[in-house]
């Protein structure tokens, strides 16, 4: 875990009678985002695991990701009493080291000098959490650490399957959530979140946040001055459903795919391809050829 600032500090008491849950509302804003940006992802992760160092690239523009939300949480939990609750999840979802023993796996010794600090889409979303207000970088720490812990363990398996890996060898970022498992760190950390004393004006902003973690937006300076929020925020912080899905679909934040150093080639996707797959296709192709050439020499 990197940053200074240590995970000290009060968080407040349980989840107040008829409140509903902030995770669950934070996952309920940021559906239809999460969604959209989760294909794209997922579509430039599978090309990636047909190759070792493709894989590692892809992890690293994910790593200097996971590596700044960690610390700044670190850095500012004594200052904001919902960032102390998600510092001290930390020693069991927190995955900056992790990561780095699997980038040096995958990379090499000089892991460092691959990290896509100076792309783009990466310089911007590393832009955006460091101008953040501190209580705003706790649906990061959660949206990400959740990520990791719900397909982790598909993740790993298919990572070693697709590209052979030995055992206790590159699928670190995917695993050691704790004694108990990532099951438990999910449930322990739903609870946390949902156990925090915040106003409703707090979770408004965190519930607008949770969608910017997978859209493109404009960063507001910490010293701007904070209206009121207006009556939209007010009935959006309380559930009321206002029929956002009429509303068009958000630009996707694909920073992290763009941060991705490689292209995505179809002879990926065929290599993960299974060989009995890659057989039946490529017969059915052969077929195919041999029936064409058959009906266009009759004619």
């Amino acid at each position: 875990m990197a940053g200074g600032g240590g995970c000290g500090g009060d968080w407040g008491g349980g989840m107040e009678p008829g409140k509903r849950a902030l995770s669950k509302r934070m996952m309920e804003a940021s559906r239809e985002a999460h969604s959209a940006s989760d294909a794209l992802v997922n579509a430039r992760m599978a090309a990636a695991l047909a190759d070792r160092r493709k894989w590692g690239l892809a992890l690293a523009s994910f790593y200097v990701i996971i590596r700044e939300v960690e610390a700044l949480v670190s850095r500012h939990a004594g200052d904001e009493p919902a960032l102390a609750a998600v510092c001290r999840m930390l020693p069991a979802a927190g995955r900056t080291a992790a990561m780095e023993e699997d980038l040096a796996f995958y990379l090499g010794r000089e892991w460092e000098d691959a990290l896509p600090l100076r792309s783009p889409g990466v310089e911007e979303y590393l832009a955006h959490l460091r101008g953040l207000d501190p209580l705003l970088l706790l649906p990061y720490a959660y949206h990400l650490h959740m990520g990791f812990c719900s397909g982790g363990r598909i993740l790993a398996r298919t990572a070693r399957r697709a590209m052979s890996l030995p055992d206790g060898c590159g699928t670190k970022s995917f695993e050691g959530f704790g004694e108990r498992g990532p099951a438990a760190l999910k449930r322990e950390y739903k609870l946390t979140v949902d156990s925090l004393s915040l106003e409703e004006e707090q979770v408004a902003r965190i519930l607008q946040e949770s969608v910017k973690v997978f859209t493109v937006s404009a960063t507001p300076s910490r010293t701007e001055p904070r209206p009121s929020p207006p009556p939209f925020l007010e009935r959006l912080a309380a559930g009321e459903n206002l029929g956002l899905t009429r509303e068009p679909p958000p630009k996707l934040n694909n920073a992290l795919i763009r941060g991705m150093a490689f292209s995505a080639q179809v002879g990926d996707f065929w290599r993960l391809l299974p060989d009995t797959y890659r057989w039946a296709i490529s017969l059915f192709g052969a077929g195919a050829i041999l029936f064409g050439a058959t009906l266009f020499g009759r004619s």
